[in-house]
């Protein structure tokens, strides 16, 4: 992969990888590891894969069931690309962000990300009783604003969509047994691409531990697509989405909407039949999630 990239790209990417951090030490292979010079003491690890920078740090936090829809409501609050994931043999939990390499935005895209490093550090170390497991995470709940740039950028490239009365653009992608709509709009962190997937008026005892460490767990193998819940006065929705650089370009868009019918295949009907307590329950002794007693 590094033949394919331009050597103003490479430059780029090491250079904010070095300004973001300490004890940095990189090589010719497209390897980087170092620790973020911010908060707290992250040791981070940089690669390149195909036509993407995966970042990957553990995560300050033992393994705790309990905490995972907490995980999971904190995940879209977190800037650029940055999220929570489950990771298997045994569970841990770790940080992640895919982001896909172009000479355009590649800069803004990796220093986003590690602040959303950052900022899932100090909430796993201090644990704000403002985002508690009834929170609404600010990102997920904003309501889709006007969009220009995202509709003129579906129109050139000749994806079809229909413009929304708030002047979102929304996409419908085909997945197993129909299909699933998303939404391109704006919140508070810029361009965002969102799926929801499911909703529901109540949760179950083990439907609440399940439907999030599936899609956490869904977040450490796919590639870009982030999920995120909202839940509220007893309502839960959960999908998955992407925030998009500042000023998308139709390589980073396509990517965004193959991510997310990729997750949107990967899960929509399991979540379905995770609201049913005794499929959860199964869920999480399959998986060795410590079921509930």
């Amino acid at each position: 992969m590094i033949q394919l990239l331009t050597s103003q790209c490479y430059r780029a990417i090491e250079e904010v990888l070095r300004q973001s951090s300490r004890d940095f030490a990189g090589s010719s292979d497209g390897r980087w590891q170092f620790v973020l010079a911010e908060g707290a003491p992250l040791p981070v690890t940089a690669s390149m894969d195909a036509a993407f920078l995966l970042l990957d740090a553990p995560a300050p936090a033992g393994f705790d069931l309990e905490q995972v829809p907490q995980w999971l409501l904190w995940n879209a609050t977190l800037p650029g690309a940055a999220k929570f994931a489950l990771v298997p043999n045994p569970w841990q939990l770790r940080l992640r962000a895919e982001l896909p390499v172009d000479d355009a935005c590649i800069s803004e895209r990796i220093a986003a990300a590690l602040q959303g490093f950052s900022a899932a550090a100090f909430l796993l170390q201090h644990k704000p009783v403002a985002l508690g497991a009834s929170a609404v995470s600010p990102a997920a709940a904003s309501v889709p604003a006007s969009a220009p740039e995202l509709r003129a950028l579906l129109r050139e490239n000749g994806w079809p969509f229909q413009e929304r009365p708030d002047g979102a653009a929304s996409v419908d992608l085909a997945l197993r047994g129909g299909s699933c709509r998303v939404v391109l709009g704006m919140n508070s962190a810029g361009p965002r691409a969102a799926m929801e997937l499911l909703r529901a008026d109540s949760l179950t005892p083990a439907s609440r531990l399940a439907l999030p460490a599936l899609l956490l767990s869904a977040s450490g193998s796919l590639r870009m697509s982030r999920p995120f819940a909202i839940g509220a006065d007893g309502h839960f929705a959960c999908g998955f989405e992407v925030q998009l650089a500042s000023v998308p370009t139709a390589v980073e868009l396509e990517f965004a909407l193959e991510a997310l019918a990729v997750a949107g295949w990967a899960c929509k009907d399991e979540l379905q039949s995770l609201l049913d307590n005794s499929v959860a329950g199964t869920f999480l002794a399959v998986r060795n999630l410590n079921p509930l007693p």
